[in-house]
């Protein structure tokens, strides 16, 4: 009976940790705004795995929003990724059930230049790159 017991519960934590594994969710591993040396500015965000994710700007005020499928921002610090003068402030975090958000607010207008999601195909990391330039109202 003990052994049976035993079986149970190794069964159960084995399980347990599988499932905390294939969570699905990726995680936030670093990334920066940064102005481009001739003009522009990139974002580039670094996740453990590839996401669904969409780009677009708003007016009123002017603002960059990246949507992604479940990101854990936990250890992402806004003022550390905000290294760009057209980036007033910058937030990030749950969207609603199962998006997550990042929402830049810009001195100026942007147009997106070129996006994409690059994954390892040794790893499975993602590397999400946005690239962004200055125009008219």
């Amino acid at each position: 009976m003990g052994r049976l017991i035993f079986t149970w519960i190794a069964m159960v934590w084995a399980v347990q940790a599988v499932a905390q594994d294939a969570s699905g969710l990726a995680r936030f591993e670093g990334g920066a705004f940064t102005d481009r040396r001739f003009a522009g500015t990139e974002l580039t965000v670094h996740l453990s795995q590839g996401v669904p994710w969409r780009v677009f700007t708003l007016d009123a005020p002017r603002r960059l929003v990246v949507d992604f499928r479940e990101v854990d921002w936990t250890g992402a610090d806004a003022a550390a990724l905000d290294q760009s003068e057209r980036i007033e402030s910058l937030r990030m975090g749950a969207f609603r059930p199962g998006w997550s958000r990042l929402v830049a607010e810009l001195s100026e207008p942007v147009t997106i230049d070129e996006a994409g999601l690059r994954i390892s195909p040794e790893t499975g990391a993602a590397e999400l790159r946005i690239t962004l330039s200055t125009t008219s109202q």
